[in-house]
């Protein structure tokens, strides 16, 4: 985790990117979360090794290991998953049981992918990350990257706008005494919570 610290750290400075970091909660380092974030930009994995103090594992599409040394260490620690086999989705989920079930956090994208076509907003949210969370009663931990999508769109063009990136860390939901019949209220209830902070943020945030 040190590594990617430094790697996150690095990556930043060098880009030049102000980050204004946001908790209306202060996770533990010794503490286990599912933290459960929005996906629009290929700045948000670094941004949450940025600002997130645990050793988490991360699930990520499997084409990250393409990454030059990132995708290398990211194989090493954290999951990939090809989305669109349901044995290898199986597998992954399989994987992120384990390592909750080992003490790690975890921190999911529960759109599953960047889609540039509904910036600033959110797809579906599938349901992988919440069943995790209630089958090991660990909390929710939603984390709202609002105006990523903007600084660096998944537009084909890899060519970053200026402005300040703004990450939030809310409360967490607990998810103790909750069964299977619960997922659906509780993956609607992170949605919304996103939803309505992206929103805001991207209203009152002048770029």
């Amino acid at each position: 985790m040190i590594l990617n610290k430094i790697w996150s750290y690095t990556f930043f400075t060098i880009i030049g990117l102000r980050i204004e970091k946001r908790y209306l909660f202060q996770p533990k380092s010794d503490g286990q979360y599912v933290y459960c974030a929005n996906h629009g930009s290929f700045l948000d994995i670094a941004m949450l090794v940025y600002l997130l103090p645990d050793f988490f594992a991360y699930i990520g599409k499997e084409s990250i290991r393409k990454v030059p040394l990132f995708g290398y260490m990211f194989v090493k620690l954290h999951i990939t998953v090809n989305r669109s086999s349901r044995k290898d989705s199986h597998r992954a989920l399989v994987d992120a049981m384990e390592k909750a079930a080992g003490g790690r956090s975890l921190a999911i994208f529960p759109e599953g992918k960047i889609d540039q076509k509904v910036q600033p907003g959110l797809t579906p949210f599938k349901d992988g990350a919440f069943r995790i969370a209630i089958e090991k009663g660990l909390p929710i931990v939603p984390v709202c990257m609002p105006l990523n999508w903007y600084l660096l769109p998944d537009d084909g063009k890899l060519l970053p706008n200026f402005g300040k990136a703004l990450a939030i860390v809310y409360p967490p939901i607990e998810t103790k005494g909750m069964t299977e019949a619960d997922v659906p209220v509780l993956r609607e209830q992170v949605f919304n919570l996103l939803s309505t902070e992206i929103q805001k943020y991207n209203t009152l945030i002048k770029l």
